[in-house]
Order: structure tokens, then C-alpha cells, then sequence
């Protein structure tokens, strides 16, 4: 069963995107911005996928949320998500980036390809 921790200050696409991925027996911490992300990853829970919206509001974008993270956990995949506002994306080696607006079913693929590689 995958463990992704998704991170996304929109609530309403959060819960929606929640509720798809747990419908497809995986393991969903939402939370809604980098440092409750980051209090989850402290709490000793492991995750095989984060999935951070790029362009949140802290002091941590989700770049920098992914680098903390994977620097802790290297075995750690991610899934970037963007409306495209911010700043060009950066190429992040084995990592997928997903457009906003995205289908659920879009993002359970890029876990299902990313899975074989765990």
C-alpha cells in the first residue's frame, strides 16, 4: 500500500484528490502546508511519496518542502504539483510535475509508475 503525504493549501482539491487516492488503497496524510508536512514527516511516519503543491503560502514552496524532506529520507519519491504562476520548475531528477488543473487519475498513474521503481 503506498504512503503518500499530500500537501496542498487548496482544501476543497486536497480533500478531493484525498479521498480519490484512499478510494485506490493508499495511505493518505493530508495536510495543508509545508510545516504541518514537515511535523508529519517528524512524527515518525514513513511515506514512499510526497506530493506538494508548489506555490503555497509559509515560508517553505514546495521545492524547498521536497529538499528537506528527501535530505532526510532519500528513498522518498515526489510529485510536484503547479498552477504555473510561480517560477519556472525546476528539473528535479525522478521526480514528476503535474499541471494544474490535474485528474486524480493522472496522479495515481505517476504513483503506479513510480512504484515499480521502489
Amino acid at each position: 500500500m503506498p504512503t503518500i503525504l499530500l500537501v496542498e493549501d487548496d482544501k476543497l482539491l486536497r480533500e478531493l484528490v484525498s479521498a480519490y487516492l484512499r478510494s485506490r488503497e493508499c495511505f493518505v496524510c493530508e495536510v495543508g502546508s509545508a510545516e504541518e508536512a514537515l511535523a508529519a514527516q517528524r512524527s515518525g511516519r514513513r511515506f514512499n511519496f510526497l506530493v506538494t503543491d508548489i506555490d503555497m503560502p509559509g515560508c517553505l514552496d514546495g521545492w524547498d518542502l521536497a529538499e528537506r524532506i528527501t535530505a532526510t529520507d532519500g528513498g522518498v519519491k515526489v510529485v510536484y504539483t503547479t498552477s504555473g504562476r510561480g517560477n519556472p520548475p525546476r528539473q528535479i531528477p525522478g521526480s514528476v510535475l503535474l499541471r494544474k488543473p490535474y485528474q486524480p487519475q493522472q496522479l495515481m498513474v505517476a504513483v503506479v509508475s513510480m512504484s515499480e521503481s521502489l
